[in-house]
């Protein structure tokens, strides 16, 4: 949508170029309006101008969600960048899917780069699924339950010394599940911790596997709101790996900020058990907004880990930019080292190492990966992980 027959014609040549097929065009807000509410099938995908004669690019947008479209959304300006962020700003707060608002000339790089995936399956806003324990013990005792791992990278030199380990259901009917999505309604059963406690010891008992070949990787495991919640549970976690003989290292547990929201002070004797232990506690932030400040001072994280609409939105927005690459400063002068999670474009490996992010993992380094699969993959992907390290060296400017 756009009042630039030019500008227009130039979009529809990025977007065919792209593979994309281009349903409709607009030349004004009005235009573009009343063709949306006349359409059957709605677009995936919609370029907006900012100004626009008679309704212009914020109207529009104000009635775009008024009538709840559900579609994804570019805005597109030559404006000044503090107006974009308030326009970015106003089009979330109202509901809608605002993928970017990007600033004039559109490129197919631009395009190309565009957060255009589903929602992440490690999100708590992903899908979910009503479960029972009867349910999950079913799953439990059928061997459905396993345990994946994902690995991070260093972003200064491609070498993975951390997996991930998230406890997958493998759904029969939904396929593969993060916990997120099918624990709400059982996090607090005996069934849920014997399986986490499982779980553990799987990982525990791997980790020394891929140590006997050579490989000293340590293993990062989301910790569920009810083991924080209880001391005692906390010395069973200790005991378990004192007993694996690991050192404390190999081990490091991860809280979200929205986890400790609901009672962080019932959480914090188990906390403290673990952290004067020497385990290793990463504190997981799954909002744009930075809940993990405030529970600095309060908590002894010593890892932070923000999820990957922070990255989506530091790529195209400055204002987001600017507090992404504050908060990693922050954080590191908190002794804290910094994870973002979503890694999928070289582009961002290289933003990352500009603002000094420590690691990533993501689609570009790998997921989903069984035990068996991590040896393997480690030795076929060394080289092409320093690689891309390498690719992502931040260039001075020729002058």
């Amino acid at each position: 949508m756009d009042d630039s027959s030019v500008q227009l014609q130039h979009a529809i040549a990025l977007c065919t170029r792209l593979g994309w097929n281009v349903v409709e065009t607009a030349s004004d807000g009005l235009d573009a309006l009343l063709k949306l509410k006349k359409s059957i099938n709605l677009p995936d995908l919609v370029l907006l101008d900012l100004e626009m004669p008679g309704i212009n690019g914020v109207a529009l947008l104000q009635e775009l969600a008024r009538l709840q479209l559900h579609m994804a959304v570019v805005v597109l300006s030559s404006r000044e960048a503090s107006l974009l962020e308030s326009v970015g700003y106003m089009a979330r707060q109202s509901g809608l899917n605002l993928l970017q608002v990007l600033q004039k000339p559109l490129t197919s790089a631009m395009l190309e780069q565009l957060p255009l995936h589903l929602p992440s399956a490690s999100n708590p806003t992903a899908v979910q699924i009503e479960c029972s324990e009867d349910e999950f013990s079913t799953a439990l005792a059928a061997g459905q339950v396993i345990s994946s791992y994902t690995p991070r990278t260093v972003l200064e030199t491609g070498l993975v010394k951390r997996l991930s380990a998230q406890m997958v259901w493998l759904h029969p009917e939904h396929g593969p599940l993060h916990a997120a999505q099918y624990a709400n309604q059982i996090a607090d059963s005996r069934i849920y911790l014997q399986a986490y406690n499982q779980h553990l010891d799987t990982v525990l008992s791997q980790i020394q596997t891929w140590a006997s070949k050579g490989l000293p990787l340590s293993v990062q495991l989301d910790l569920p709101a009810k083991l924080v919640a209880s001391p005692l549970q906390a010395r069973t976690l200790l005991a378990k790996i004192e007993n694996s003989g690991l050192s404390e290292s190999a081990i490091c547990f991860e809280v979200s900020a929205q986890a400790l929201a609901q009672d962080s002070d019932a959480m914090l004797p188990a906390l403290n058990i673990l952290r004067i232990q020497n385990i290793g506690l990463a504190i997981r932030d799954y909002s744009v907004h930075f809940d993990w400040v405030r529970y600095m001072g309060r908590v002894p994280f010593n890892e932070l880990i923000l999820d990957r609409e922070v990255l989506d939105k530091a790529m195209y927005e400055t204002l987001s930019l600017v507090l992404f690459e504050q908060m990693i400063a922050l954080a590191h002068k908190l002794n804290m080292k910094v994870t973002i999670d979503g890694l999928s474009q070289l582009a961002q490996w290289q933003m990352l190492k500009q603002i000094h992010c420590d690691y990533a993992q993501g689609p570009l380094v790998g997921t989903g990966l069984s035990a068996a699969e991590i040896a393997p993959w480690l030795r076929e992907n060394i080289d092409p992980l320093r690689q891309l390290a390498h690719q992502a060296e931040p260039h001075s400017p020729q002058i």
